[in-house]
């Protein structure tokens, strides 16, 4: 598994979150849309899941500006099982 099975579970996550899931929800505020790292943080007080959240919002890359929505994204035990589950990260 890779980068890429990574961000197709998160994206599908976001689509549609699995039953039983707990997804954070956050809106993208005018601050937030070309910088992902203001993103990461103040969702995952950390500033390493830009990857996450581009892929929450279906961008091709982490460079890419968000549009003003509200992204359904992994809480931190989901996110670190889907890490888990597909190799991303080690």
């Amino acid at each position: 598994m890779s980068r890429s099975a990574f961000y197709r579970r998160v994206r599908d996550y976001a689509l549609q979150p699995p039953l039983g899931a707990n997804p954070l929800r956050h809106q993208i505020t005018p601050d937030e849309q070309h910088d992902l790292l203001r993103v990461s943080y103040r969702v995952y007080a950390n500033f390493n899941e830009a990857l996450t959240i581009a892929a929450a919002a279906g961008l091709s890359s982490t460079s890419g500006p968000l549009t003003e929505q509200v992204l359904l994204l992994p809480n931190r035990a989901e996110l670190m099982q889907i890490k888990r589950e597909t190799g991303y990260g080690r």
